[in-house]
């Protein structure tokens, strides 16, 4: 699997421009890879459902009582990214930086991670690579073909790793119909208990 310096350069040589060794060298590429980077990648994992990053974690319930109308405060995991479902004996609850707060007196989440670049397939790399390379083209080369060639390339490839995801993994279940849970996404409750 692809370090990050590999998955930028692949992006540099799609856009003809020259490769780095390292983040900090003094170049403007490298000076691109630093800046953008890291937000590229944050985007790209939470742009769609991936099974690679998908967690599942119950949260610890801090000491301290929050000082909001939530009876209990939990710490978030460190490699939160984004919440997609929690189950939880009440669906009033509230994000608050790394903190999650609630009336609940137990709380399961299923969210999304920040993973390194070699716990990524293959194909999202790729994607990775490409949505990259759609970011910093214009800045980069200063040519609007190169651009638009990069934003059509960063969709397909994030087409093909969806179409890769779907075919190698079943499909994502975190219903258990004997609690409540609820969707982070649109706040729908499920029960079937």
């Amino acid at each position: 699997m692809a370090s990050k310096v590999e998955i930028v350069n692949l992006a540099f040589s799609k856009l003809g421009a020259d490769t780095i060794g390292s983040f900090t060298e003094d170049s403007e590429e490298a000076r691109k890879a630093a800046q953008h980077y890291e937000n590229v990648k944050l985007t790209c994992l939470s742009s769609n459902l991936w099974r690679f990053n998908l967690r599942e974690a119950q949260l610890s319930r801090l000491t301290t009582a929050p000082s909001s109308r939530f009876t209990y405060g939990y710490q978030l995991p460190a490699d939160f990214l984004a919440l997609k479902g929690l189950k939880s004996d009440t669906s009033d609850y509230s994000q608050e930086g790394d903190k999650l707060l609630s009336n609940s007196e137990q709380v399961t989440i299923f969210y999304t991670a920040v993973v390194d670049e070699a716990d990524m397939p293959l194909k999202f790399q790729n994607y990775l690579s490409a949505a990259f390379a759609a970011d910093i083209a214009l800045s980069l080369t200063e040519d609007q073909t190169k651009t638009q060639l990069a934003i059509t390339l960063a969709e397909r490839e994030r087409g093909n790793a969806i179409a890769w995801e779907l075919h190698n993994n079943p499909p994502i279940n975190y219903i258990d119909p004997h609690v409540l849970w609820v969707d982070a996404g649109t706040r729908l409750v499920t029960t079937n208990g």
